[in-house]
């Protein structure tokens, strides 16, 4: 849309710009596959080693899709002034306040730990609980010294989610013997991370030298540092917002992960959102309104000429410069 409406303008009809779709931003395979593999950061190795969720190899995918031989493309950081993209917010925080755009200042870092707990499956009747070994036991009570211990050394907006659980033999009148948690924590900066993870190593350390049942903790995907938004960019959004919807605008962070944090380490790269209904993400009631919509692409068009006839001026000033 934003493509077509420079288009159609005689003073941006000649604005260069490409609009790109990214491919797996949610992970099947590797997360922000596509904008990975557009920077040059999809490696080969990556590409052998990635496997889904049902066992199936990222390289035999790209084999039965055909592509395993097409040439990837490649970002030029000579050829773009920079990266824009827009988004539902996902949160609550835009609908909260009464605004309806959100210029994003960075992208939390993130970090996942799973749990393993192991102990010894038994009878539920006839084994006491002085003898038991319960892996789901100890899984609720690590969980509960995480929620108590982490808002200590939370900052405004960290967060943390303990998503996924699996006990086994997950049976009424079975102790259970084996349990997996899955935790994650976020921030936009690496100091409240680096805290939770002393405190996760500190908590499995205590719990596993009482004996009983033993915890391991391991890292379930590479930490993913928080991300800067340039700023250069954020100040043409911010006029753009201002232009189209003066005061109804505020600088944030961004809570979710987006192909931005990823495309930022090659070209500048900023983002914007729009309010999300509900503050409701990642469900089947995730919505926006309309108008919301076509305010986001009108500050992105806006935002998007005003940085390419920015970037077009200082190119024609350094060509004066050097004559």
């Amino acid at each position: 849309e934003v493509v077509r409406a420079l288009a159609a303008e005689d003073s941006t009809r000649a604005l260069p710009v490409d609009a790109v779709s990214f491919q797996d931003e949610e992970s099947r395979f590797v997360g922000c596959l596509g904008s990975r593999s557009l920077i040059g950061a999809l490696t080969p190795e990556m590409e052998h080693a990635a496997v889904d969720s049902d066992g199936v190899a990222l390289i035999d995918a790209l084999r039965e899709a055909r592509l395993a031989d097409v040439p990837r493309l490649r970002l030029s950081r000579e050829r773009y002034a920079g990266f824009i993209e827009a988004h539902i917010e996902q949160g609550p925080h835009l609908e909260d306040a009464g605004l309806r755009i959100g210029v994003v200042t960075g992208i939390v870092g993130l970090r996942s730990i799973r749990f393993v707990f192991r102990g010894q499956q038994n009878h539920a009747g006839t084994t006491m609980m002085a003898r038991r070994r319960d892996a789901s036991t100890a899984l609720y009570e690590l969980a509960n010294h995480i929620n108590i211990a982490f808002p200590k050394v939370a900052a405004e907006r960290s967060v943390w989610t303990m998503g996924r659980v699996r006990v086994e033999p997950n049976a009424t009148s079975i102790v259970p013997g084996y349990a997996e948690l899955d935790l994650q924590f976020r921030d936009q900066s690496e100091t409240p991370l680096d805290a939770f993870e002393a405190i996760v190593a500190r908590l499995v350390s205590e719990m596993n030298a009482r004996g009983g049942v033993t915890i391991e903790a391991l890292p379930t995907r590479a930490p993913i540092a928080p991300t800067r938004m340039d700023a250069a960019l954020q100040t043409h959004i911010e006029a753009a917002a201002e232009r189209h919807s003066p005061g109804s605008w505020q600088r944030m962070p961004s809570g979710a992960f987006h192909d931005a944090g990823i495309v930022s380490a090659s070209i500048p790269s900023a983002m914007l959102f729009i309010p999300s209904l509900g503050g409701i993400s990642h469900d089947f009631a995730e919505d926006s309104r309309e108008e919301d919509i076509v305010l986001g692409c009108q500050v992105l068009a806006d935002a998007a000429a005003s940085i390419l006839l920015d970037a077009n001026a200082g190119s024609a000033r350094d060509c004066a410069t050097t004559r």
